[in-house]
């Protein structure tokens, strides 16, 4: 199996090089660099169906896959952590699902909300759904496994700094530089170029994004570390034992000599005499 830290090291370098592109592109469009839009499509983490969009809903994915083979190697353990396991492993799923369909911006539009949270309304109906269930989760992995449980909560605590903290930063940048637009149209002051009414071209919410999504794609490598690297430690334990295990082949049968002592008898005694 590939080492653990070898692979924390790949993802890291992916991470990083996503983030560098996408700041890139975003600053060359809010420099109007001709045909920049064309690589902010792409490699913009803003953006939808790109690059970083696929990253991490490959990844998480994949996170789902070495939790269910953790779960499932754990033989030893009660039907109900097995199950805990298992739901960790769909709530990874889920979220590799939710970052290529955006099903916490589709369905936290349905909340009506002003002010900080108008932008990242999805926080205040997603994010304590995910507290409960996670707690629930590593509440019941914590006798078995508590470095394993200490290692999710960092990596979650990494991961909600980017996608609640910093998006909730970036949410109250876009109100402003809205409610600015808006004064500036009102004003019928002359500027050189159309006036963004979205919030986002400015490069305080460029670097903000940037920084958000970095820190939620960090927050998976963790996961990544700790995950897989339990299901590799509970391989390596398992070989020597394995190899212990002498096979049928390697078996020496012992041939034991019986012997069967004759009863003495009356001849065998006059026999004896008469030697």
């Amino acid at each position: 199996m590939l080492d653990p830290a070898r692979l924390v090291f790949i993802l890291v370098m992916g991470v990083v090089a996503i983030t560098l592109l996408s700041l890139v592109a975003n600053v060359l469009a809010l420099k109007g660099i001709p045909h920049a839009d064309k690589l902010q499509a792409v490699f913009s983490v803003d953006a939808e169906e790109s690059l970083a969009t696929w990253w991490s809903a490959i990844t998480l994915a994949g996170l789902g896959l070495v939790t269910w083979c953790v779960g499932h190697r754990r033989n030893d353990e009660q039907a109900i952590q097995r199950w805990a396991w298992r739901l960790l492993a769909a709530g990874f799923v889920f979220l590799s699902m939710d970052e290529a369909c955006k099903l916490h911006e589709r369905i936290g539009g349905l909340v009506s909300v002003e002010g900080t949270f108008e932008h990242a309304r999805w926080i205040l109906l997603w994010l304590p759904l995910a507290a409960i269930s996670a707690s629930l989760i590593f509440w019941k992995l914590w006798r078995s496994s508590p470095r394993v449980v200490v290692g999710l909560i960092i990596g979650a605590g990494v991961f909600l700094t980017g996608a609640v903290g910093v998006e909730t930063f970036n949410g109250v940048n876009r109100v402003h530089a809205e409610i600015e637009a808006a004064q500036l149209a009102e004003s019928g002051a002359q500027v050189a170029g159309p006036i963004d009414r979205t919030g986002k071209a400015n490069l305080t919410y460029v670097l903000g994004t940037a920084v958000e999504e970095c820190f939620e794609m960090f927050g998976v490598v963790v996961w990544y570390g700790v995950l897989y690297g339990a299901l590799v430690r509970m391989r390596t334990e398992s070989e020597p034992a394995a190899e212990a295990e002498p096979s049928v082949p390697d078996v020496q049968v012992r041939k034991t000599r019986i012997v069967v002592q004759q009863p003495e008898t009356v001849s065998t005694r006059l026999h004896a005499s008469v030697r």
